[in-house]
């Protein structure tokens, strides 16, 4: 038979109503006033169920019971295993990148380094190329253009007609501060000259026709201002008609070459 278990508080309850109605009141009374009930009688009928009590005995058919009636606490049972931890979850998106502190003071000077060593005296050199399309009527009227500008120096080619199909190349330089010297080397008239000595040629002309050039290398000429201030020297070449043997067209007089200073 399958019996069912009730709450001790339940059993107290149940036995105290089965006292009461079962005739005993004076008696269930009176025992509880004395000492609390360790067990209480109960009645069970074929399916397990508790059926009121017919004074201290249960009706026929029943079966009577003794259910403890001990409200003492049972110990504590263990303490389960702890469970294991849980995965990380996935890391969050990095964070917006924050501003730009504000500049920190500007550090001491570092020392002075040691002097470099001093370099070789420099010179200047300049280059230049020039030309006239067309020669002048006579060399009292050339068609002239400027070679260079050094310092109160003027370096000037002059071009012109010497007869009907020849025509001259010259080179000259003049002077814009009195008391300046000259050196052409191989020829007279080294020394002092003056804004008033007008050009000077160097060297010598040269001569040439359409079919037939001609070209001419200047020796080197120095050049010194009156102060010192302007020091060069020259090297010139002239000619007249270049490439014109070949038919090509060709300016009637051109000039090159170079000067340095130092």
């Amino acid at each position: 038979m399958r019996v069912r278990l009730v709450r001790p508080a339940t059993l107290v309850a149940v036995v105290i109503v089965l006292i009461v109605f079962g005739g005993g009141a004076a008696l269930g009374a009176s025992a509880l006033l004395t000492k609390a009930p360790n067990s209480a009688l109960a009645c069970l009928n074929s399916t397990g169920s508790l059926v009121l009590a017919s004074g201290t005995t249960c009706a026929r058919g029943l079966r009577a019971v003794e259910l403890p009636l001990s409200t003492a606490s049972g110990a504590r049972g263990a303490t389960g295993p702890r469970g294991k931890p849980g995965s990380h979850g996935p890391a969050g998106p990095q964070g917006a990148a924050g501003s730009t502190g504000a500049a920190g003071p500007q550090g001491a000077a570092g020392p002075t380094g040691p002097p470099g060593s001093t370099g070789a005296a420099g010179t200047g050199v300049t280059t230049y190329t020039e030309s006239v399309a067309e020669p002048g009527a006579s060399i009292t009227q050339p068609n002239t253009v400027t070679l260079a500008t050094i310092g109160p120096f003027t370096v000037t080619g002059a071009c012109y007609t010497t007869s009907v199909m020849d025509v001259t190349a010259v080179t000259y330089f003049s002077t814009s501060e009195d008391h300046a010297s000259y050196d052409v080397i191989g020829y007279s008239g080294v020394g002092n000259f003056d804004v008033a000595s007008g050009n000077i040629q160097i060297g010598v002309a040269t001569q040439g026709s359409p079919g037939t050039p001609s070209q001419v290398s200047h020796e080197p000429t120095f050049l010194d201002s009156p102060d010192g201030s302007v020091n060069a020297y020259l090297y010139d070449s002239a000619g007249v008609y270049h490439g014109s043997a070949g038919g090509a067209s060709a300016p009637a007089c051109s000039w090159s070459g170079y000067y340095v200073t130092y």
